[in-house]
C-alpha cells in the first residue's frame, strides 16, 4: 500500500472515529438532560396552598385567610376582565410584528413553540388565541 493510500485510510478512519464519538457524546448528553428535567411549576392555586401550609395556621387563622381570599376574589376577577382585552391587544401587536419578520419555516417553528408552551400550561410571552 502506498503512502497516499495509508494517509487516505487514516483520514477516513479519523473521520469515522470522530463521527462515532460525536454520536456517543450526543447520546450521553441527551441521557443526562433527560434526568435533569426541572420539576414542573406549580399553578397559582397550588403555590398558594403550599404557602398557606408552610405558615402552619391555626384553624381560626386559616378560616380568616380563606374569607379574605373570598372577599377579594370577585374584585380581582373584575379588574382582570377590565384590562384583559387591552393586554391581549398589546401582546398580539408584538406577536404580529415578530411574525412579519420571519420566513415561513421560522413562522411555523415560532407558532409551534407558542402552542406547545400553551399546552404545557406555561405562560408564553405571546398568546395564540
Amino acid at each position: 500500500m502506498s503512502g497516499k493510500s495509508r494517509a487516505g485510510w487514516a483520514a477516513a478512519g479519523l473521520v469515522l472515529l470522530g463521527f462515532a464519538l460525536g454520536v456517543l457524546a450526543d447520546h450521553l448528553w441527551l441521557a443526562y438532560r433527560m434526568h435533569q428535567r426541572p420539576e414542573p411549576e406549580l399553578t397559582h392555586s397550588e403555590a398558594v396552598a403550599v404557602m398557606l401550609e408552610s405558615l402552619d395556621l391555626t384553624d381560626e387563622q386559616r378560616a380568616s385567610v380563606d374569607a379574605i381570599f373570598d372577599r377579594y376574589q370577585a374584585k380581582v376577577e373584575e379588574q382582570l376582565e377590565a384590562i384583559h382585552p387591552k393586554l391581549l391587544a398589546t401582546i398580539d401587536s408584538a406577536r404580529f410584528e415578530i411574525e412579519a419578520l420571519l420566513d415561513p419555516r421560522q413562522l411555523e417553528t415560532f407558532r409551534n413553540w407558542l402552542r406547545a408552551e400553551h399546552e404545557r400550561g406555561r405562560p408564553a410571552p405571546f398568546i395564540l388565541h
